[in-house]
């Protein structure tokens, strides 16, 4: 009878990155959340003064540095081109947390929408066991 209400491993792991995230959220109202290194893998919380995230980029698309920016704050996504005599570099800027991620497999796997639709699979494919 109480062997039905017994989570299993995987379960409790998916609760408690929904948790996790669900805290995030709340927390992002605070200050913003920017990625600070090439891949977009670490973030941190920026200085209140700061409303943008960035992301440098050379004249290949190459990303070169993400971070914090007191930019004032952009509707959806601005981007600056600097041209020096030998080099170009792109800065684009953005406003909402994590705005400044790694456009790959791996930022898409990181996103709350992912991390529910994957536990409402789970429990979908649990139940029909």
């Amino acid at each position: 009878m109480y062997s039905e209400f017994i989570l299993k491993p995987v379960y409790l792991i998916f609760i408690i990155i929904l948790l996790t995230s669900t805290i995030q959220v709340q927390a992002k109202d605070l200050t913003l959340k920017c990625y600070t290194d090439k891949l977009g893998l670490k973030f941190t919380w920026c200085e209140r003064t700061q409303r943008t995230c960035y992301v440098k980029m050379d004249n290949k698309g190459e990303v070169l540095g993400r971070g914090c920016s007191t930019r004032p704050a952009v509707f959806h996504r601005q981007c600056d081109s600097h041209f020096g005599s030998d080099h170009q570099e792109t800065f684009c800027y953005c406003s909402y947390s994590q705005c400044n991620s790694a456009p790959d497999i791996v930022a898409g796997l990181r996103s709350p929408t992912t991390i529910i639709a994957s536990l409402i699979f789970v429990l979908v494919i649990h139940t029909m066991l």
